[in-house]
């Protein structure tokens, strides 16, 4: 987690790639953990699930509001 103070004067494009990386990240550690038993190819291929997911829940409003509450979404904190 960055502090507040070392955000001033940095690249917003840098800033808004950490948190895609961050809520990929948590996606990833978060449906491993529940699909690593059931699924296979889990460790190869979640992160590219992950991904796509986000990427539509950031251009496709339906998606989002389903995204919404999700565990996938990072928190805030």
């Amino acid at each position: 987690m960055i502090s507040p103070n070392k955000l001033v004067g940095l690249n917003p494009w840098l800033l808004y790639s950490k948190y895609i990386d961050a809520v990929d990240k948590n996606c990833v550690e978060t449906m491993s953990s529940k699909w690593e038993g059931r699924l296979g190819g889990t460790q190869e291929f979640m992160s590219t699930h992950c991904f796509a997911m986000t990427e539509a829940g950031k251009v496709n409003p339906s998606v989002n509001a389903i995204l919404q509450n999700n565990t996938m979404i990072a928190s805030p904190n």
